[in-house]
């Protein structure tokens, strides 16, 4: 199963929920793990997301970083 991940204002949408960028964990508001696995910090709570298995806007990302770079520009 592919998480469809989309962009919004200041946050992210997956599964019809919006949920909001924060910082109260991480200051840059992610960690990427390793080359597939990224936790993203959004309501104060901590995501964890593979981007072999997720998809941000339609496009699907080739490592972590690629990914967090796409959410975060």
């Amino acid at each position: 199963m592919i998480l469809e991940v989309t962009k919004i204002e200041n946050g992210l949408n997956w599964s019809g929920v919006d949920r909001f960028f924060t910082n109260l964990y991480y200051e840059n508001g992610y960690e990427a793990l390793d080359p597939i696995n990224l936790t993203i910090e959004l309501d104060n709570q901590i995501y964890g997301m593979c981007v072999e298995t997720a998809t941000l806007d339609g496009i699907k990302y080739s490592d972590s970083q690629e990914f967090a770079t796409a959410v975060f520009s």
